[in-house]
């Protein structure tokens, strides 16, 4: 393993370790009722994170690998991408303070915040990526879970309350931006790309077809008439298991970097044994996940939160095979986006996402099942649906593909 991949995985571990610290402790000092409102926060960060401000990370990582500029006056679709981005957070928390946010109006503005604070991060992660500094990224992610710790806290100790603590959310991974990457950017050789739209509109809405598919089982269990402890168990247990799938979020840009430079050198043989490698290692792990959860899944997830939290082993095996099959479709579907063929990545999630609710409102109709099960079952179907989309070549070539008027100059 080189320095960067190792500085890479240390930060990975330390940024997922202090999320768990920063919950842990701000559960127990506001208490579950008062600390709901941060954990609302929290997702809002998540969803908008991988919906709206990676596909921009992905982009400029993928820009900056081919040796593009992109921080020019023609990242204009950036700019709207992250506008429109921080708008509906705003929106969201507007229109849901009373609800969701204890009556709090400064929700509001944390939650345009945590969109525009953090969306400068995605840039210079993605640039970093670019530059192939694995090390610079994995300090950034360290950085990020000690800033929301630091500024948490100083909030508490300030603002007091929950208000005090979101603070830490929306503005301490900010503290990653210490790590200078923005000077890559004058290493690029190439001008801008003229496809940032074309590449990033798709992308968004495939980003939430699969945001759909593995974030909204409670949602679905909620319209089947289930009661509030079925929610709870269906909540638990996919955010449990769905933590594979972050890991995947935060790696890919590694396997990005290096795909953009296969298709830079026109090595197309070496991506047809990188996507049969994922495919084969995909098989094993939905094998896998499937049967560890139907094993032991209940008992870890016990062991966790309580009794009164364990689900059936037919909804952990279902929930762990979704959740592997979402792993694959989202390593597959790098092989996508490194290609520019984001609107193909958006079709193939649709697939995804047709199937699931294809075999959820079928579960709900014929009405055998518990809704849990019929939720599990549609999650199941449509990721590994997506997965057997994903694994299919791309059909030639897309607009912007860093291969298609740079091959001549072959991969650096």
């Amino acid at each position: 393993m080189r320095a960067g991949d190792r500085w890479l995985a240390g930060g990975i571990v330390t940024g997922t370790l202090l999320a768990y610290v920063f919950q842990l402790v701000g559960g127990r000092l506001l208490g579950p009722e008062a600390f709901a409102p941060v954990s609302v926060l929290w997702t809002l960060m998540f969803l908008t994170g991988t919906v709206g401000l990676t596909p921009v990370e992905q982009f400029v990582a993928r820009e900056a690998t081919a040796g593009r500029r992109v921080l020019t006056r023609r990242s204009r679709a950036i700019v709207v991408v992250i506008g429109l981005t921080a708008s509906a957070a705003g929106t969201f928390a507007l229109l849901t303070r009373d609800a969701l946010f204890g009556g709090e109006s400064g929700f509001v503005v944390l939650a345009v915040l945590t969109v525009t604070a953090t969306a400068p991060l995605f840039l210079a992660r993605g640039l970093a990526i670019g530059q192939r500094r694995f090390d610079l990224y994995g300090l950034m992610l360290g950085l990020e879970g000690v800033g929301r710790l630091v500024v948490g806290g100083l909030g508490l100790l300030v603002v007091g309350g929950p208000v005090g603590l979101a603070w830490g959310v929306a503005l301490g991974p900010a503290l990653g931006l210490l790590v200078p990457t923005f000077r890559f950017e004058r290493r690029a050789t190439r001008p801008a790309s003229e496809h940032a739209g074309a590449f990033l509109a798709p992308y968004i809405g495939a980003s939430a077809a699969s945001q759909l598919l593995i974030a909204g089982a409670p949602l679905a269990v909620a319209a089947l008439g289930a009661g509030p402890a079925t929610i709870s168990i269906v909540f638990v247990t996919f955010t449990l298991f769905r933590a594979p799938v972050t890991i995947v979020y935060l790696v890919q840009g590694r396997l990005l970097n290096l795909l953009v430079r296969i298709e830079l050198a026109g090595e197309m043989a070496r991506i047809g044994r990188i996507r049969r490698s994922i495919l084969l290692g995909g098989l094993a792990a939905v094998a896998f996940a499937g049967l560890t959860g139907w094993l032991l899944g209940p008992s870890v997830v016990t062991l966790l939160y309580g009794a009164p939290f364990r689900p059936e082993p037919l909804v952990a095996a279902l929930a762990a095979t979704g959740v592997a099959g979402a792993a694959v479709s989202q390593l597959l579907g790098q092989l996508l986006v490194a290609a520019g063929s984001t609107s193909v990545l958006a079709r193939r999630w649709a697939v995804g996402l047709g199937v699931a609710t294809l075999v959820l409102i079928t579960g709900a109709i014929i009405g055998t099942f518990s809704p849990a099960v019929t939720v599990a079952a549609a999650f199941a179907a449509g990721e590994l649906s997506a997965a057997a989309a994903m694994a299919r070549r791309a059909p030639g070539p897309a607009s912007g593909r860093p291969g298609s008027s740079e091959r001549a100059g072959r991969a650096e």
